[in-house]
């Protein structure tokens, strides 16, 4: 069992406003927020079965080594401790170590920030049944690619349909446990989309948590290669309320040049970075 009151996941892919939400949330009193720990993403299921004799202490070793949760100066021997009485796994560990943060700066509840951390919610729910789930979404066409090479938009897109499938499929199976939130509907109105995640947190929304206010939200950035990511997430698009433009029109570039580069790194995101994903967490994602 999680040593602290329920807790809260962050995740969704760049841009979706994970970093505005985390930051309001971080106001409660309740409420300790870390971001890019990325311990689910570069430390779970990469030290072998823990019970094993030495996994646990590499493990350990390993995961406060990693430059964000490194920033929280935590003492190795009190994590060691901390797991002694615990089951050996990655998931007991994350929560000593998000514990211990929250500890440390007066809170009851930890929220680990992350992107596409919404991959690992089956051994997130199966070891802490109560946590709660945020994902943050966001119309793919305002997304920023990793790169702004040919083919950007398309590695993007296809990290956006993987999300997008993970938020219906985790919703589905979680349900009073997972809330699916637009980043538009917390750029349009910041104070009720708080209180809707506040009720579903099942934490009173306080006056801190609104002001001052934060800065404003930059939610009409365009990515380019609007035309591509219309045709190949339309469907998906349409479901989630954001409106397709099919008579939009695109450069010489665009048709030349990006749209095969995005076709290529969509295929390359599908074949590399989803399989990936399914590989480490050992589930059909």
């Amino acid at each position: 069992m999680s040593g602290h009151d329920n807790p809260i996941l962050l995740g969704g892919i760049a841009g979706t406003g994970k970093t505005r939400l985390g930051s309001l949330l971080g106001r409660h009193s309740r409420i300790a927020v870390t971001r890019k720990t990325y311990l689910w993403r570069n430390v779970y299921a990469r030290h072998g079965d823990l019970a094993e004799p030495g996994n646990l202490g590499r493990c350990i070793a390993a995961a406060l080594a990693t430059p964000g949760v490194r920033a929280l100066d935590l003492d190795p021997t009190k994590v060691a401790a901390s797991m002694a009485d615990r089951p050996p796994t990655y998931a007991q560990l994350f929560d000593v170590i998000h514990g211990l943060h929250a500890d440390a700066v007066g809170k009851a509840r930890w929220c680990d920030q992350l992107g596409l951390v919404e991959a690992y919610a089956d051994p997130i729910f199966a070891e802490f049944p109560s946590a709660r789930f945020i994902h943050m979404v966001g119309d793919p066409r305002r997304a920023r690619p990793a790169t702004r090479a040919p083919g950007g938009s398309g590695w993007a897109v296809g990290k956006w349909l993987t999300s997008m499938d993970l938020a219906a499929r985790n919703a589905r199976r979680y349900v009073d446990h997972y809330l699916v939130v637009r980043h538009e509907d917390l750029c349009a109105d910041e104070e009720a989309t708080l209180r809707e995640v506040c009720a579903f947190l099942g934490e009173d929304l306080e006056p801190s948590m609104l002001a001052p206010p934060a800065p404003p939200a930059r939610c009409a950035r365009s990515s380019g290669s609007e035309r591509f990511i219309e045709a190949v997430a339309g469907a998906v698009m349409a479901d989630r309320g954001y409106v397709t433009t099919p008579t939009s029109t695109s450069s010489w570039r665009s048709d030349l040049v990006e749209w095969p580069a995005n076709r290529l790194a969509l295929t390359a995101w599908q074949r590399i970075g989803a399989r990936a994903i399914t590989k480490q967490i050992g589930a059909d994602a």
